[in-house]
């Protein structure tokens, strides 16, 4: 009975031993594992409190796909080898992994169990969502243990699955941080172990878009100017790190490597006259940093560098926007005691607005400067400034300019009468090559104040400038006018940005003889009470048979042997979605050709532009798509985006739904909801600026039914 006893303890310990031997030792990692976050932020991800970024003072924390799996051999494939996980997450920024998401115990669909670590069999705690997204409750995801066995090798991996279908696994959004993973398998009392930890951080530098700068040496001491990193930004966004929390830096380029830690900003002077080259710099909180490179034009336009530089300088900028106009001709009269009276025409050159007059004009000298602009006289005037004069002389809308009621002034009567009306409508429509009583544009001493704003013809306004006794470097000033343009869109120099859209064709390939219809639509949504373009094409291409209004009537088209002139106008605006035409073109192909080479907007008369809500005149450009949008989206991105305002978000809905609209900050705190049964149909979802305390980045959701959709707005 003893050696019985003896041979089985014997066999226990062997075959014990020989199942220690079954499993490899996991290839577990030796140092941190890093995974690099260089996705846009997700609100709808580990966004709660007590949650916390302490880098960035946030309750949503970034995520990032973080791929946590190990494998293990099963040599002997004597029994089932249990696996298992330990999640232990640092939440809060603080360095303790506060809390565990065990696999033996899942803490289930969309909630962790904050604080439970320290807790046997990591039980209590306080339960938080970490999945917040507006979507069914089974599509909500939860943790889960992926389990693959082939040919003994197990590999096991932590992984999100939701209700919906919980044999379809993906990679878990993980928060930034650094924690840790325990892994465990077991097979009949044989256990392996392996515990590292990892780190999921921010790795994506912020995207940045920056412009050239012209400066003027000023008359000042000392003789320079401080240029600052942010002068030259005009945009700047990041993944994670909020608008107003990134870091900006300047330097000189060529003068360093990465971001400058010392940057109080970069001084010219007289000895950078020219183009010099600057790198500027912006980091986030994660130390991400990247660059652009762009100019500056230093100048000295002002003579303050000295001897040597013009003693004259006449500058013209546009009253509108203050921009300098280009291609100015100056006209110099002069008359002196001692030298007879005469007269020099000087041209600017480039787009600064600003005439040098050489010093060839002796001191004590006596004469008078006069601006001169007389080219492109359709430059700014369309229709839409036909109305706005209408509504200034009903006295609907005046036009409230001293500048503008010049430019209203199209046969320089010293009044606005409907006789200026006529007068640019024969200008608009080609009668008239220029206007018989007026030059393109008008100039006004900068310095001069009107006694009655309302009716600048009040008093003479000075459109020269007189000097009497030159004894220095002078600088004279002028507010350029262009006549007829009152709403500002004149195009005053070659670096001049507007407003665009383009309207959408798609680019059929058609055969002899097909006959289709083809949409014309606006690629974005917007609203309109007005637009007008001359669309133009090939007529040994294409013929066109027929002009569909959407909106509108056949009244609103010209349909010419080769263009379609399209003038649509109403009281009240409509409200254009890109998924829906404005009007189609019935056309036959007349040789096999794609639609691309056969349309083009003219620019002869009928410029191309939109009349939209906010009144301003935008310029559209024609492009065309492959392929053309269908009608099935119900929620549109909203506008202005960034805003320095409230927004407008277009929506539309195929019947009566419960419309939910939520801004929140940085944080995840809501700041503005409304929610409100809407009717079928196209409409506008407003959000006032009150939900937009201060500038910076937030977060809009909105839900419509059964369809939601979630975006950033940058508050200006």
């Amino acid at each position: 009975m003893q050696k019985f006893f003896l041979f089985a303890c014997s066999n226990l310990f062997i075959w014990g031993g020989l199942s220690a031997q079954c499993l490899s030792q996991p290839a577990c990692p030796v140092a941190s594992t890093i995974f690099c976050d260089m996705t846009t932020n997700n609100p709808y991800y580990w966004n709660n409190l007590p949650f916390h970024d302490p880098i960035v003072q946030s309750h949503d924390l970034g995520e990032a796909p973080t791929d946590l799996s190990i494998q293990i051999t099963d040599s002997c494939g004597t029994g089932s080898v249990q696996a298992s996980f330990v999640l232990l997450l640092d939440l809060n920024g603080d360095g303790v992994r506060e809390t565990a998401v065990s696999s033996e115990a899942l803490p289930g669909t969309g909630v962790v169990y904050y604080g439970n670590a320290a807790n046997p069999n990591y039980t209590g705690g306080q339960v938080r969502q970490f999945d917040t997204r507006l979507v069914p409750t089974n599509e909500i995801y939860e943790f889960a243990l992926e389990r693959i066995e082939q040919a003994g090798q197990i590999t096991v991996r932590v992984r999100w699955t939701n209700a919906l279908d919980t044999s379809v696994y993906v990679l878990p959004e993980l928060p930034g941080g650094t924690h840790r993973v325990e892994w465990r398998f077991e097979q009949d009392g044989a256990v392996k172990l392996c515990s590292y930890n990892f780190t999921v951080k921010d790795c994506q530098p912020p995207t940045m878009l920056c412009g050239g700068l012209n400066i003027n040496i000023m008359p000042t001491n000392p003789l320079a100017v401080q240029m600052w990193a942010i002068d030259f930004v005009q945009h700047a966004e990041d993944n994670y790190t909020l608008t107003d929390q990134l870091k900006y830096a300047i330097r000189r380029a060529g003068t360093g490597i990465g971001f400058p830690v010392n940057s109080p900003g970069v001084l010219f002077s007289c000895d950078d006259i020219g183009t010099q080259y600057v790198e500027v710099w912006v980091k986030d909180l994660a130390g991400n940093a990247t660059f652009c490179e762009t100019y500056v034009l230093v100048q000295d336009n002002f003579g303050a560098c000295g001897p040597g530089n013009p003693p004259i300088n006449v500058c013209a900028v546009s009253y509108c926007s203050g921009a300098g106009i280009e291609e100015i001709d100056v006209e110099l009269q002069r008359s002196n005691l001692a030298t007879p009276p005469f007269s020099l025409l000087i041209s600017s050159t480039g787009n600064s607005g600003c005439v040098a007059i050489d010093n060839s004009v002796p001191i004590a000298s006596n004469f008078t400067i006069t601006p001169v602009k007389d080219n492109n006289p359709l430059n700014g005037v369309t229709t839409y400034d036909l109305i706005l004069i209408s509504k200034h002389i009903l006295a609907i809308e005046p036009l409230g300019s001293p500048y503008k009621i010049i430019a209203a002034d199209a046969n320089r009567s010293n009044s606005v009468t409907t006789a200026d009306i006529v007068e640019l409508r024969k200008l608009i429509i080609g009668i008239y090559q220029e206007l018989p009583s007026n030059n393109s544009w008008r100039f006004v001493d900068s310095s001069f104040v009107f006694p009655n704003p309302n009716n600048p013809f009040q008093t003479i306004f000075p459109e020269k400038i007189t000097i009497a006794n030159l004894q220095s470097n002078l600088t004279a000033g002028f507010y350029g006018i262009k006549i007829g343009d009152v709403n500002c869109n004149a195009i005053i120099n070659v670096n001049q940005t507007s407003e665009e859209e383009a309207l959408t064709i798609p680019d059929l390939h058609l055969q002899t003889d097909d006959i289709v219809e083809v949409p014309v639509r606006f690629s974005q949504a917007n609203a309109y009470y007005g637009f007008q373009f001359g669309l133009q094409f090939d007529p040994a291409k294409v013929e066109i048979l027929e002009v569909i209004p959407v909106v509108g009537t056949k009244d609103n088209f010209g349909l010419f042997q080769d263009r379609v002139n399209v003038s649509w106008s109403a009281i009240n605006s409509a409200l254009f979605l890109p998924d829906e035409p404005a009007f189609r073109l019935r056309i036959k192909a007349l040789v096999p050709m794609h639609l691309a080479t056969v349309f083009r907007l003219t620019t002869e008369k009928l410029h191309a532009e939109a009349y939209s809500e906010s009144d301003n005149p935008i310029n559209l450009r024609l492009q065309f798509a492959i392929t053309a949008p269908e009608a099935t989206q119900t929620i549109f991105n909203p506008q202005p985006n960034p805003t320095s305002a409230g927004i407008r978000l277009p929506l539309r809905l195929e019947q009566s739904e419960t419309v939910t609209i939520e801004i929140l900050d940085g944080t995840g705190r809501i700041l503005y909801q409304q929610a409100e049964t809407r009717s079928s149909g196209t409409q506008w979802l407003e959000v006032p600026a009150r939900a937009f305390p201060q500038a910076g980045v937030y977060m809009w959701r909105v839900v419509a039914g059964v369809e939601s959709k979630a975006g950033k707005i940058i508050k200006q």
